[in-house]
């Protein structure tokens, strides 16, 4: 067997043990642990799998600076943060204050539709899919409770709205990355974006318009309350961060922020002391076991890919593909299956970028393709996939806070499948229209 391949093998046995398990398994605390399980083994594998001979502690140092990468750190940070302001905001009664008011502002023939698009605007701010999903996924889902939606529907949504949000983002890590790697222009790349997105997004708004139609008879209000002074004031930590994600500040600190602000509002009126004020600040985290987990495996994973790096092992997948591109058509194919491949390994889109881009970049040039095409392609075809996996930190945060199966997100993540007939749709327009 080749070499190169014998590396990779480690995200394959991740891929493979995670499915599996949640294929026979069904219970409850197998599919919350399989993920960690799955890569766990993986680790174990890949510790056998260097290529050079170095000494056990060498490999072992290779896993701890991959797991504590920048971006990998940030995603944890957001984790952390987010389930502590989730944990105030219900423990202060500023979550039923949100749904309250929402409840008599948004139009039941629109709950599904504005939840897309407000998790879109928040994450094209932000330029994070993961913090506008932390952010949103609580409040929504206690206004679907009250409305009567499936609990899976409504994290698929704000799963899809956050991931087009960052994809148009231009403070997006992802959008950042695939530009400087490939030497693109900003506008020319948003151009292409807007191009290949906008039917993906027309068609998801037209869909979740027309759902959301169909099920408005059957919802129903239930304990609907007057709106007060009292739930306004409640409403300031999530408005203040709502502002503040909104002017362009890094997501941790629009969750401090609104932690801060939600901790001494509730002092204020009461609802408790300081030092359940205190208690609250590590229960948030520590009481959440899908959140604990989700911190566990973004750090697992990392550190996975870094040994999977470490040992060239994506050389292998690239240049088998690499090999097979004669012209430009082949080349957009080419860089669509590279980014493609090494996300389902490693579920992480930025990582992913950095690993492919250079590749990418390379392909574009030896077939004349424009460098905005070259980011475009990276940058959407990561968005695809990330969708789409059931053990990406997006759809397994989505999942751990609806409480639901990761799984049971996929046939409701409507905008990922559109996006991917529209990038298929202007792959084979190109190759045409260059016929």
């Amino acid at each position: 067997m080749n070499t190169k391949f014998i590396v990779l093998l480690p995200g394959i046995i991740f891929s493979f043990v995670f499915l599996l398990l949640n294929i026979l398994y069904t219970n409850t605390v197998i599919r919350e642990n399989s993920p960690i399980f799955a890569a766990f083994i993986a680790i174990i594998v890949a510790i056998f799998t260097f290529q050079k001979k170095e000494i056990f502690n060498k490999r072992i140092e290779v896993f701890i600076e991959g797991s504590s990468q920048l971006i990998v750190i940030h995603m944890c940070y957001i984790i952390f943060l987010s389930t502590i302001f989730t944990t105030i905001l219900e423990c202060t009664g500023s979550m039923a204050s949100i749904v309250n008011i929402c409840l008599h502002i948004i139009p039941t023939s629109f709950i599904l539709p504005g939840m897309f698009l407000g998790s879109l605007i928040f994450a094209f701010t932000l330029g994070t899919s993961l913090g506008v999903i932390a952010a949103f996924m609580a409040i929504s889902l206690n206004l679907s409770h009250h409305v009567g939606l499936n609990p899976s529907l409504v994290a698929a949504t704000i799963v899809c709205g956050s991931i087009v949000g960052e994809n148009l983002s231009i403070l997006s890590d992802a959008n950042i990355i695939s530009r400087k790697i490939t030497g693109s222009s900003m506008i020319q790349k948003f151009l292409l974006d807007i191009k290949i997105i906008l039917p993906a997004l027309l068609g998801t708004i037209i869909l979740l318009t027309y759902k959301n139609n169909l099920i408005t008879t059957n919802m129903h209000f239930e304990n609907l309350s007057a709106l007060s002074w009292l739930d306004f004031i409640k409403s300031i930590p999530y408005i203040v961060a709502f502002y503040l994600g909104l002017i362009g500040l890094d997501i941790i600190i629009v969750m401090v922020s609104g932690i801060i602000l939600a901790l001494t509002i509730g002092i204020c009126l009461h609802d408790f002391t300081m030092l359940t004020a205190i208690n609250l600040l590590f229960d948030g985290f520590y009481n959440t076991k899908d959140m604990v987990n989700l911190f566990i495996l973004v750090v697992l994973l990392s550190g996975l890919t870094a040994m999977i790096k470490h040992n060239q092992g994506f050389e292998y997948l690239i240049i088998k593909i690499k090999n097979r591109v004669t012209n430009k058509f082949h080349a957009r194919i080419a860089i669509f299956l590279v980014i493609t491949m090494i996300n389902i390994t490693i579920a992480i889109n930025t990582l992913s970028i950095l690993i492919a881009g250079p590749i990418a970049t390379q392909i574009s040039n030896d077939s004349n393709l424009d460098s905005s095409e070259a980011a475009s392609l990276l940058n959407i075809s990561s968005c695809v996939s990330q969708g789409l996996l059931p053990y990406t930190p997006q759809l397994l945060l989505a999942a751990s806070m609806a409480q639901v199966s990761a799984i049971s997100l996929l046939p409701y993540l409507y905008y990922q499948y559109f996006l991917a007939i529209s990038l298929f749709v202007f792959i084979a327009w190109k190759k045409k229209s260059a016929q």
